[in-house]
């Protein structure tokens, strides 16, 4: 999957920043694009889970949180 695909699905997750009209439109890109369900259900989970656990005030665990910083230093 390309990044503009993947930056289509943040949009659509973000759904907040979207118009009706927009979110539409997105959908669409996603679908002329074959963007699979599953990614779109996964990357949903993903972000509700950062979500809750900033609520809370969690912490993100060490052994996660040196994965993401390996990634980031990847990029």
């Amino acid at each position: 999957m390309d990044d503009d695909l993947l930056g289509l699905i943040y949009e659509l997750l973000n759904h907040r920043d979207l118009s009706v009209e927009q979110e539409k439109l997105v959908v669409e890109e996603l679908e002329l694009h074959g963007c699979c369900a599953d990614r779109i259900d996964f990357e949903r989970r993903v972000l509700s889970r950062f979500r809750e656990a900033a609520l809370r005030g969690g912490e993100c665990p060490k052994n996660l949180r040196t994965k993401i910083q390996a990634l980031l230093g990847d990029i």
